[in-house]
């Protein structure tokens, strides 16, 4: 009901949801980054994702009228970002596989 009467809100509270999905989303794929640097070796790849994220949920939390406005340009850079980062750590640990089948397992030889 409350969107019918005040389309408005609907909007801005889209924005919020999506900022704040982006920034916790965000702080986990660091906190994961760093819990994995001991195991992989591109890590670092989504620490630079989980900082992507990061920085949008800002930009869309200090601008969130900008943000109802162009909120489709914005999740599309993001988007193209987070995927092309996430291609190069999925090849990373595409070969850090292959070095666990090749060489053994380091998991085990860590515990």
């Amino acid at each position: 009901m409350i969107t019918v009467l005040w389309p408005a809100i609907t909007a801005i509270a889209l924005v919020y949801i999506i900022a704040a999905w982006a920034l916790v989303t965000g702080v986990f794929e660091l906190v994961t980054a760093v819990r994995l640097r001991k195991y992989i070796s591109g890590e670092w790849l989504l620490a630079l994702a989980g900082i992507a994220s990061i920085v949008f949920g800002l930009l869309i939390v200090v601008f969130p009228i900008a943000g109802a406005l162009t909120i489709a340009l914005w999740f599309g850079i993001y988007a193209l970002i987070f995927g092309v980062v996430l291609v190069g750590l999925g090849i990373r640990l595409r070969t850090h596989a292959k070095t666990i089948a090749i060489g053994g397992n380091p998991l085990a030889a860590a515990r």
